[in-house]
């Protein structure tokens, strides 16, 4: 399957709102060539020990977008559970495009992984709380060893 009628599927899914699918076909046909060129970037990138820890702190980042990116597909899947009442109600967004929905789902999420909570954004319901416990436990720990990482890359490029 070559790029174009990968961007051609992709346009009909999002016009049918099949994104389920389109995930599942981009796990399955596009993240093993993406994590091929990824590797190629790597070896091309690293051609010495600086840029090799430069290389590990893009690393620490890319990571804590991906943990956002899956914490945020829980945030939106947890206003699922009570539709009658949850944060996507008492945000005002109900009825807004999935888009606006999911740069929200993301700004919580990286708000929890800071431990800020800048308090906008907030459970609606004791199934949301729950589910937060364990999202924020999980993003304590999360940041404690990226914290850790990054000053040990620092450590290693100070050398």
């Amino acid at each position: 399957m070559d790029l174009v009628s990968f961007i051609i599927i992709l346009i009909d899914m999002a016009s049918q709102r099949q994104f389920i699918t389109f995930f599942r076909m981009f796990i399955i046909f596009k993240l093993p060539q993406c994590l091929n060129k990824i590797e190629k970037l790597e070896v091309y990138f690293i051609r010495n020990v600086y840029n090799e820890q430069y290389w590990e702190l893009a690393k620490v980042f890319l990571v804590n977008f991906c943990y956002a990116h899956i914490i945020a597909i829980f945030l939106g899947a947890m206003a699922g559970m009570n539709p009658a009442n949850n944060w996507l109600l008492n945000k005002g967004l109900i009825g807004s495009p999935w888009v606006e929905r999911y740069v929200w789902s993301v700004y919580w999420a990286t708000n929890i992984m800071l431990t800020v909570g800048f308090g906008d954004i907030a459970a609606a319901n004791y199934q949301e709380a729950i589910c937060l416990i364990f999202i924020e436990t999980l993003s304590c720990i999360i940041m404690a060893y990226n914290i850790n990482r990054v000053g040990s890359i620092i450590t290693n490029i100070r050398r």
